[in-house]
């Protein structure tokens, strides 16, 4: 039986340092290599093992998180600045809030898991984009002092949306990456 070479781009995933699938497969191969030279072949072991391996590459994302001296903060809170920023913000959180997009991602997911074409990871990647720009207009809004807290709160939780669907996007590079990010979906 004759092998199929490596690809160079299987090549070049291994030695991607930021690419979880290639560090765990290494990681793996050298945590088999040592159980069986310690006559550790046993089920339990080897899930261990593995558990152990998923638990350190996890450990490795590392996910945008953003503090109150990111946001553009009014100096004074006055009735103006208020209506001001709910004027703003509130077509912005009218294209946050839809269950459309949210079925999108996981019909694109669902899609691309039976097919494995490129192509239906588009609305996810399109997605990301879109809340990228939301991200980007929610941190050059002016806030209110008083809403400043709760301003940051919905960027972080934007922020770690598009986390999340940048690792779910990566996932014919790096099927790990977005099997770990799919648990914050």
């Amino acid at each position: 039986i004759q092998s199929e070479p490596i690809n160079q781009k299987s090549i070049d995933q291994l030695n991607d340092p930021n690419n979880l699938t290639g560090s765990f497969s290494k990681n793996l191969y050298l945590a088999t290599a040592q159980l069986r030279e310690q006559g550790a072949t046993d089920e339990r072991t080897k899930q261990k093992a593995v558990n152990y391996l998923i638990a350190n590459e996890a450990k490795k994302i590392t996910l945008h998180t953003y503090t109150l001296g990111d946001l553009q903060i009014e100096k004074s809170e006055t009735r103006e600045t208020v209506k001001r920023y709910g004027n703003t913000i509130a077509p912005t959180v009218k294209i946050l809030i839809s269950g459309e997009i949210i079925t999108n991602d996981i019909v694109g997911l669902a899609k691309y898991t039976q097919t494995l074409h490129d192509e239906d990871m588009l609305p996810i990647i399109k997605n990301k984009e879109r809340v990228n720009s939301l991200l980007e207009k929610l941190l050059a809004v002016k806030v209110p002092p008083s809403a400043s807290v709760y301003h940051l709160l919905v960027i972080n939780r934007l922020a770690l949306y598009s986390d999340t669907l940048d690792g779910l996007s990566r996932i014919s590079d790096d099927p790990v990456r977005a099997t770990l990010m799919f648990n914050n979906y």
